[in-house]
């Protein structure tokens, strides 16, 4: 099964270049969208506006947002991918969060998220809040113990503590470490990590993009972030077919320019796909 996170940006070519590209797709999919267009941006018509521009083999599962996170969240499938549960959201309209079955099997939970930007909160502190409300959200929606994936902009690096640490997301590398529970002052009870395959985008690398958000800001000495990630609760471990991909060309269309950026004419953002063997 592949899943999929992109943001956006709220273009139109954009979308419709990776709606293109999931029309393609033979297997089972489940995708996250952040920054939707326009297209989609009136409350009341957003889903049937959506689903029309699906067509055959793209269904959309939920759109979301609010004024308090300017930019439509949304969470699609393939037409084999049976949403059991409505899709709802956190309090801030930053998750959209249902219940899937694929041909049958048990139910799979997915989030999808854009976490708000790391430049706009003035200190770690604020993007520390951001990170425990979220994970508190993810364990009530968690609950009774299901496989679980949270794919999204998390607008943080997998190292940063909203994402890695046990009072934030607590998205873990090592897949040793996500094997047990740990103790943290978040849940009264010992806390389940989850495993963040996106590490293994971090090293330097001459055959893909250094990343999946390009930060040109002098105070940065890392340029390239890893913004948009893909994590797995433990029981999907042994299941991943492959390392997570970033995707530079998306239905033959070219999403970096010459010198390797993203194209800022369809996304500043680049897509980021995982696969898993349900």
């Amino acid at each position: 099964m592949l899943f999929l996170t992109w943001n956006l940006k709220g273009t139109e070519r954009a979308f419709r270049l990776v709606l293109d590209h999931l029309r393609g797709v033979k297997e089972p999919f489940v995708a996250a969208f952040q920054e939707l267009p326009e297209i989609v941006d009136s409350k009341s018509k957003a889903v049937r506006q959506t689903l029309a521009l699906c067509g055959n083999h793209v269904q959309c599962l939920g759109v979301i947002g609010s004024l308090r996170a300017p930019g439509r969240l949304g969470l699609f499938s393939s037409d084999d991918v049976k949403a059991t549960e409505p899709t709802t959201t956190d309090q801030n309209s930053r998750m959209a969060m249902t219940v899937v079955d694929v041909a049958g099997r048990s139910s799979l939970r997915v989030v999808g998220i854009h976490a708000i930007d790391r430049r706009n909160p003035a200190t770690e502190y604020a993007r520390g809040v951001w990170g425990a409300l979220a994970r508190l959200e993810i364990e009530t929606f968690w609950k009774p113990n299901r496989p679980l994936v949270v794919l999204g902009d998390f607008n943080a690096d997998p190292y940063d503590p909203e994402v890695s640490a046990r009072k934030g997301l607590f998205a873990l590398r090592d897949r040793d470490e996500v094997r047990r529970n740990w103790e943290s002052s978040l849940l009264p009870e010992p806390m389940r990590p989850l495993y963040n395959p996106m590490w293994h985008l971090l090293p330097e690398s001459s055959t893909r993009p250094g990343g999946t958000y390009l930060l040109n800001s002098e105070d940065r000495g890392i340029r390239w972030r890893l913004c948009d990630q893909i994590l797995v609760s433990r029981e999907l471990v042994s299941l991943l077919s492959g390392l997570p991909e970033i995707l530079s060309t998306i239905f033959n269309a070219a999403l970096t320019t010459k010198s390797g950026h993203p194209s800022r004419r369809i996304s500043d953002h680049l897509p980021v796909q995982l696969r898993i063997a349900l």
